[in-house]
């Protein structure tokens, strides 16, 4: 069972009364109907699910703008870093489901950031996945070992990314 109030909904056509959409919730044990349309269920169903939060770092501006917008239409919580000191003056005060992590920053790498996850007690069960535009075969390998769970070459449709991240830690 989730956390969520809503612990179950299921989203059945009802054909017979003008496409309207019946959803069916189970709250804490009883059943509740309504009917309602596409926008009332897409705001029942965010409502009962808390955004996870991930936490994007990328010293690219406009790269770490774009994913972090991609995330966020995709319904995560995104906070953006560019450099080590800000991911871990972050992580000071947060903690997050997932990391998503450039290799090369301008202070450290995502190497050195998986690193310091895992001698975290708080920190070290944080998936983290690495982005590179480095087309090195080995990277993928330096990566797993450094303790990243995935990693991922730039460039990647937007697709193939939001399915690594669902992979690690499902939608919302």
């Amino acid at each position: 069972m989730s956390d969520s109030p809503v612990t179950l909904l299921r989203i059945v056509l009802d054909t017979d009364s003008n496409d309207k959409i019946r959803d069916v919730a189970e709250n804490q044990g009883s059943i509740a109907h309504r009917n309602c349309g596409a926008n009332e269920l897409m705001n029942l169903a965010a409502d009962s699910c808390q955004k996870k939060r991930i936490l994007v770092i990328d010293d690219d501006p406009h790269f770490l703008k774009v994913l972090a917008m991609l995330l966020a239409k995709a319904g995560f919580e995104v906070i953006k870093a560019a450099n080590g000191k800000e991911v871990f003056d972050t992580l000071e005060n947060a903690t997050f489901d997932l990391i998503l992590s450039d290799i090369d920053l301008p202070d450290t790498t995502g190497l050195e950031i998986c690193r310091r996850l895992s001698q975290s007690s708080i920190h070290q069960h944080i998936p983290v996945i690495l982005m590179s535009g480095r087309l090195d075969d080995d990277m993928k390998a330096v990566a797993l070992a450094a303790g990243a769970k995935d990693f991922v070459s730039k460039p990647f449709a937007p697709e193939f990314l939001l399915a690594k991240v669902d992979t690690h830690i499902g939608k919302c």
